[in-house]
């Protein structure tokens, strides 16, 4: 007999497809947008079509506006740290997804289009997203479902809990329909309890996430009035389910079947106590708070996308997007290097040094690429190339990008300044580094013509990729200072006219794909481009490309902070972020006209401009003799302070930041005064 009312609980998607269908048509109704608040980004919006992504650096996931892994036969995507191609172009790969649930009232799964109240909320202080809604049942009596979904702050683990709950007198009958178990599966795959209507589900999965699944369902049916639904995702078993058992003190001879699945509120207490201790590091502004929910949802996500646990298993850079999507397929470009390690060098150092990590990692690939590069410029003839650092780098080191963006030669030179940066802060080896450099400055030497006064390098690639010629300011400026670092005296050309510097040879003056010239500004902070800062911006900055990648308006942003002109650079870094996260949950999109989410480079530049632009850090080779703070770092370095808030913050506290192994606060008044308490 047909149950009068009943749910269908579908749970790991048969197919691993990147892409995600769309949702029924909502009702036509309009739903209230949620008030900005500082610790938690809402949706309040179900009809928003862009997936929630939640990530801990190890695993990535996309949920739905009803917090679902797929969406009628289509599985949303997941992506997993090691789970990349073995050969050919060494791509990520989509994965089944591991979490999400799609509950059914009678034969009808519950859509977007039967809401009557809706929210879904990210946590920012737990790391938890939980997402809240009711349907109308079968009586007309309301029916509410919670859904709470979280990641393991360092393992990949991924935890859900449902709780459903009917406002009537009578029992409703439901049903929960689950794909049968993993083929193979450690432990049995899944277990169920059923002690007076509740259901748990520890869900283990070997591998990828086990994507080979039997194609069948099975369901269980009940009567109850309130339903609570848990599911546990252990998607690398062996590696994480073990150091769950060192934790507990389990004798390593314990077989994999009776290893213990970490149940959701361990899960839980495990992720809110990780962000506790993350968050003891924070930037409060008095201010706005829109700002300041912005200021955290970079934090968050960047935070969230660098574990170091997920690194030392498999030692992996970031991808401009992370483990969000397979756009740029989930390869490391200068992105890392340029905008994502800066923005989090002093505020998680161990997370930043992944980045500078994984080139040091992969190092002789990087000098397989200088050979091979050499080789084919000269016909042959085995020379040695030094080192060249791929455009698009895989797991392996080695470059995949076919084509002229091979000519990015700034790449080599931007890995090499940002591995500098990581030495003068005491992340990464120094004789490691220097030995890289001289490998570097050997590269540009045959990469290189011309006498030592007036070098040149021709047919390159300008980071504005509109453009291949000769002399691309910033590629010369980066050749020049990795030589200078070698110990020799040489000078590169760089292009200009009688006003201030061009972009490179030939320079139009029209438009720019993105920011190019002005990075001889910051990061490079050069002398003589410093000097004509003011000059080189009303040249270039209204000349990028209005869909351009989000990076320009935050180095824009910067450039004019340090100039003093605050009222602009304010209005600028609005610009940066509040066009490119017009999605839920402040996801962060690469270009304004695309939905193309989370794009780790574009938080990590807006995050830039708070700390070396209105927060006014820098990390430069001399000691700034106006700053209100100093700090000598290594090889000679210096990091200084010399804020430039904008008038709408009246007070920033950079709390506990990291310097050295050392902690220390910076309170920041609209005056310019700062106040420094070096913690123990």
């Amino acid at each position: 007999m047909r149950p009068l009312a009943y749910f269908a609980l579908l749970a790991l998607a048969l197919v691993g497809l990147s892409g995600c269908a769309k949702p029924p048509e909502a009702k036509a109704r309009t739903w209230p947008k949620a008030p900005a608040d500082p610790w938690r980004l809402v949706c309040t919006d179900p009809t928003q079509t862009t997936p929630a992504f939640l990530t801990n650096g190890w695993i990535g996931v996309r949920l739905n506006r009803l917090a679902s892994g797929w969406e009628g036969e289509t599985s949303l995507p997941a992506f997993a740290a090691h789970a990349y191609q073995t050969e050919g172009e060494e791509k990520i790969e989509a994965l089944p997804n591991p979490l999400g649930v799609q509950w059914s009232l009678g034969d009808k799964p519950v859509s977007t289009g039967d809401l009557i109240a809706y929210e879904q909320v990210l946590d920012m202080k737990s790391g938890a997203m939980t997402t809240a809604f009711s349907v109308e049942g079968p009586s007309g009596e309301p029916i509410r479902f919670l859904g709470t979904t979280v990641l393991h702050p360092e393992l990949p683990i991924a935890a859900e809990r449902w709780e459903v709950v009917a406002a009537t007198e009578e029992p409703i009958e439901a049903s929960i329909a689950h794909l049968a178990e993993a083929k193979g599966a450690p432990g049995g795959g899944d277990r169920y309890e059923l002690p007076q209507g509740e259901v748990r589900v520890s869900t283990r999965t070997s591998g990828r996430f086990a994507g080979s699944m039997p194609g069948r369902l099975r369901k269980y049916y009940f009567t109850v009035r309130d339903l609570t639904f848990e599911r546990v995702a252990v998607c690398d078993f062996k590696s994480a389910v073990r150091k769950i058992a060192q934790v507990r003190g389990l004798s390593e001879d314990v077989p994999d079947e009776e290893l213990p699945t970490p149940s959701f509120d361990e899960v839980l207490a495990a992720s809110t106590e990780a962000w506790a201790k993350r968050w003891e590091t924070d930037i409060e502004i008095d201010g706005p708070v829109e700002d300041q929910q912005a200021v955290r949802s970079f934090m968050f996500y960047l935070s969230a996308s660098l574990n170091p646990e997920a690194h030392r298993e498999v030692p992996m850079g970031v991808s401009p997007l992370g483990l969000s999507g397979q756009t740029y397929n989930g390869h490391v470009f200068w992105d890392a290097d340029i905008w994502v390690f800066p923005a989090m060098a002093l505020l998680a150092p161990d997370r930043a040094a992944i980045i500078p990590s994984y080139r040091l990692a992969l190092a002789q690939a990087a000098k397989r690429e200088a050979d091979e590069w050499v080789a084919a410029a000269a016909g042959g003839g085995g020379l040695a190339g030094g080192v060249k650092f791929p455009w698009e780098s895989s797991v392996t080191g080695r470059e995949t990008v076919p084509g002229e963006s091979r000519k990015q030669h700034h790449i080599t030179g931007s890995v090499l300044w940002a591995l500098g940066q990581a030495t003068s802060l005491g992340l990464v080896d120094e004789s490691s580094v220097q030995s890289l450099l001289r490998e570097g400055a050997m590269f540009f030497d045959l990469r290189s013509e011309g006498p030592p006064g007036a070098k040149e390098i021709k047919n390159t690639m300008s980071p504005d990729e509109f453009h291949i010629g000769d002399n691309d300011l910033y590629t010369n400026l980066l050749a020049e200072w990795v030589v200078r670092r070698s110990g020799r005296d040489v000078r590169y050309k760089l292009s200009r006219d009688a006003t201030t510097f061009l972009t490179y040879d030939n320079d139009t003056l029209k438009s720019y794909k993105q920011a190019a010239a002005v990075l001889a500004i910051y990061p490079l902070q050069h002398p003589q481009a410093e000097a004509e800062a003011a000059a080189m911006m009303e040249r270039f900055a209204d000349k990028v490309t209005a869909n351009g990648p989000a990076m320009s308006d935050s180095v824009h942003a910067l450039i004019w902070a340090r100039l003093g002109e605050r009222e602009r650079a304010y209005e600028t870094w609005r610009k940066s972020w509040g066009d490119f996260t017009q999605h839920p949950l402040m996801l962060f999109s690469e270009k304004r006209k695309k939905d193309v989410t989370y794009f780790l480079t574009g938080a990590g530049g807006c995050l830039q401009t708070v700390l070396y632009g209105f927060g006014g850090f820098r990390i430069d080779s001399r000691q700034d003799p106006d700053a209100n703070w100093s700090k000598q770092l290594k090889g000679g370095q210096w990091l200084t302070l010399r804020p430039n808030l904008p008038p709408e913050w009246r007070r920033v506290v950079f709390k506990r930041f990291h310097v050295l192994g050392k902690a220390a606060t910076f309170e920041v008044d609209a005056d310019g005064r700062c106040e420094v308490q070096e913690h123990p």
